[in-house]
C-alpha cells in the first residue's frame, strides 16, 4: 500500500480487502483527514520519551501518525477484524504494541500498562462508551501526564461546562475533579468514513492529583444530581436516604445554601460538601 492509511483510497481499499462494514454498536468511524490527525497528535506536545496509550485504533490511522513521530505506542482494540490489519500495517515498527481485548476490562488495562508504561493518552474515543473509558483513563494506576481525546461535540461541551450552565452535570464535575479541560477544536462530519451524524471535538485534559477517593466522591456527586430540578436538600436527603434535618445541617456546615440546585455548585463546593457528609 502506497501512502498513508488515512488516505481515503487506502482506507476504502483496506475495508474492501478485509470485507469490513462498520459496527454502530462500537461507534466506529475512520478518520480520513490528515490535517486533523496531525493536529490531534500535535496537541499532545509529545516528547521523545513519552509513551502513548490509545483505545480503539481501528485500522490504525491515528496510530500511524503517533508511530511515525518515533514514540512508543500501545493500542487496545476489541474488534477481531482489525487485529491482523494492525499487525500487517505496523509489522516493521518495533515501537508498536497491540493489546487485543475490551478496554472496559481491568485485566486488559493491566496488560496495556506494562512494558512500556504509558504516560500520555491519545484517542478517538468510541462515542457509545466515552464516559466509562474516561473513568478508566482517569483512574488508571499509572497516572497520565496529558490526555487528548476526540469525542462527540455534545459530550465535549458537557465535559467542559461551567456551573450554572444547561450542560453542567456530574460528568462536568467528574472531569474537573481529575483535570483541567478545554476544547481545542471541532471536527466536521466530513473528516470520517462513514460520515457520522454528529460533530466531534478534540479535548485536552491536563491531569490534577487528588487525595479523595474518586469512586465514593463521584457516587456522592451523582446523588446530588439525581433529581436535577430539586433543591440540593431534597436530592441528597433522598439519594442518601438520610433525615432531612441532618442533611440540611451538613449542607449548611459546608457553607452552602440547602435551597440551591446541584448545577450551581463548583467543584470546590462539592469537595466541601463531601467532606461535611463524611465527618463523624
Amino acid at each position: 500500500m502506497k501512502g498513508r492509511i488515512y488516505n481515503i483510497k487506502n482506507t476504502r481499499k483496506i475495508m474492501e480487502m478485509h470485507d469490513i462494514t462498520m459496527k454502530k454498536s462500537l461507534g466506529q468511524n475512520f478518520l480520513v483527514d490528515g490535517n486533523i490527525l496531525r493536529k490531534i497528535v500535535d496537541s499532545a506536545d509529545l516528547k521523545e520519551n513519552d509513551v502513548v496509550l490509545e483505545v480503539g485504533p481501528g485500522i490504525g490511522s491515528l496510530s500511524e501518525e503517533i508511530l511515525l513521530r518515533g514514540n512508543k505506542l500501545t493500542s487496545i482494540e476489541i474488534d477481531d477484524r482489525f487485529i491482523d490489519i494492525l499487525h500487517e500495517n505496523f509489522e516493521d515498527m518495533d515501537n508498536f504494541k497491540l493489546v487485543h481485548g475490551d478496554a472496559l476490562d481491568d485485566e486488559i488495562w493491566k496488560s496495556a500498562n506494562e512494558n512500556p508504561t504509558p504516560n500520555v493518552f491519545i484517542g478517538n474515543l468510541p462515542y457509545v462508551i466515552t464516559t466509562p473509558i474516561l473513568e478508566k483513563i482517569f483512574k488508571n494506576e499509572n497516572k497520565f501526564d496529558k490526555i487528548v481525546v476526540m469525542v462527540q461535540k455534545e459530550v465535549a461541551e458537557r465535559m467542559t461546562a461551567k456551573p450554572g450552565s444547561k450542560t453542567y452535570g456530574s460528568l462536568s464535575v467528574f472531569v474537573s475533579y481529575f483535570s483541567n479541560a478545554k476544547i481545542l477544536f471541532d471536527v466536521s462530519e466530513g473528516s470520517f468514513i462513514p460520515r457520522p451524524k454528529v460533530k466531534s471535538s478534540v479535548v485536552l485534559l491536563e491531569t490534577v492529583r487528588r487525595e479523595e477517593r474518586p469512586d465514593e466522591f463521584m457516587d456522592f456527586v451523582h446523588k446530588a444530581f439525581g433529581m436535577r430540578r430539586k433543591t440540593l436538600l431534597n436530592s441528597l436527603s433522598m439519594g442518601l436516604d438520610m433525615d432531612k434535618a441532618e442533611v440540611q445541617q451538613r449542607i449548611e456546615n459546608a457553607g452552602i445554601d440547602p435551597k440551591v440546585r446541584a448545577e450551581n455548585l463548583t467543584l470546590e463546593d462539592f469537595l466541601n460538601l463531601y467532606s461535611s457528609f463524611n465527618k463523624k
